[in-house]
């Protein structure tokens, strides 16, 4: 059985001598997890599926991992880290196993055959499958640079991970002002990790944070937002709660960001960033897969598209959703490639968790 899994940054295949399964994913991780244990755990995770005789390809356009979970600090503070320590050697990760078990195709996804069974990549080379996994994930505006500077919050589509991330280093450490929209998990820890900086270095320079609500991590308990705000009080950052963006552009004249609130507000500054939503990775993927807003239609069993981590239609796109997905993906996988119903996969199910743990 050849089993592909797809990504964007990370595509993966699972073969069998008589079947083949393809899984095609985006720049971030193959389950969605920014972990270098769940890339690795997730070939176990199709060995471990009863499949013995399975051979896993995994297709990204990068040959390196981003441990994207540290982009805030890694960002914030160039020096905290070395390239090595956030980009993970896929090939390398993989070696010890054996060649006709796992096959990494560096390479972007392009298009979905149903008909013949083909994941097409960029270039027209064909990866042909028996089961396929879309395990694209999900971009951000500004790992795009699309209304925002380009700081990568995710993996590159093109590859050029590493390019960027320093670029954007630059770039953040010798802007003056610094706007950051979205006061989610991203939002706030790239704040404070910011402010730390300049609080450290004695830095004249100036950091707003932007929340649509009138607090921040609204996704959490109350008492930890708070919490959060007292912190980003005490580090300087000012906050402006209450008003939603509803434009950023750049004037290229006076080479600053012009942003307008809702309430009538506007802002200016040297350098805007967004960490709003994400945006699926989606190219790929036929239309018919897809729900209104691009994300991928699954049921409870994560079928009838097999499909994990942030790019199928349910929220929240965390990577503790991935290890709770993962186990229901597994037995509906097992199943079918058996052409069975188990118990397994009747028995287990797939419900998100509505909030981040408080």
């Amino acid at each position: 059985m050849t089993l592909v899994i797809c990504q964007h940054d990370l595509v993966r295949r699972v073969i069998r001598p008589e079947r083949r399964a393809v899984t095609q994913g985006v720049p971030s991780s193959i389950l969605g997890s920014r972990a270098k244990l769940r890339l690795r755990s997730t070939f176990h995770f199709f060995v471990a599926a009863s499949i013995p005789k399975a051979h896993v390809t995994l297709i990204t356009p990068s040959s390196h991992f981003f441990y994207n979970i540290a982009s805030p600090r890694i960002l914030a503070k160039p020096n905290v880290f070395r390239p090595e320590q956030y980009l993970i050697n896929i090939p390398k990760l993989f070696a010890h196993h054996d060649s006709n078990a796992f096959h990494f195709v560096e390479g972007l996804a392009a298009t979905i055959d149903q008909d013949n069974r083909v994941v097409r990549l960029v270039g027209r080379k064909e990866i042909p499958y028996d089961y396929l996994i879309i395990a694209s994930g999900s971009t951000t505006q500004s790992t795009e640079g699309v209304d925002s500077d380009i700081v990568p919050w995710k993996a590159r589509q093109n590859g050029q991970t590493l390019e960027c991330v320093m670029e954007s280093q630059k770039k953040i450490a010798t802007a003056r002002e610094i706007i950051i929209c979205g006061a989610g998990p991203v939002g706030v820890e790239f704040a404070g990790e910011l402010a730390d900086v300049l609080r450290k270095d004695k830095k004249e320079r100036r950091i707003t944070l932007i929340s649509a609500t009138d607090r921040v991590l609204t996704q959490v308990n109350e008492r930890v937002g708070c919490h959060a705000m007292t912190v980003l009080n005490r580090l300087g950052v000012e906050v402006s709660r209450g008003s939603r963006v509803i434009s950023a552009s750049h004037d290229t004249a006076s080479a600053r960001w012009i942003i307008k609130l809702d309430d009538g507000t506007v802002m200016s500054s040297d350098c805007y960033i967004s960490t709003t939503g994400p945006v699926p990775n989606n190219k790929f993927v036929p239309d018919h897969f897809l729900d209104d807003q691009g994300w991928v239609k699954v049921d409870a069993h994560l079928v009838p598209v097999y499909a994990i981590g942030d790019i199928v239609a349910h929220q929240p796109r965390t990577v503790r959703a991935i290890s709770e997905q993962l186990p229901v993906l597994l037995a509906t996988l097992e199943a079918d490639s058996q052409g069975t119903s188990s118990d397994r996969r009747l028995n287990l199910t797939y419900s998100p968790s509505p909030k981040l743990p408080s």
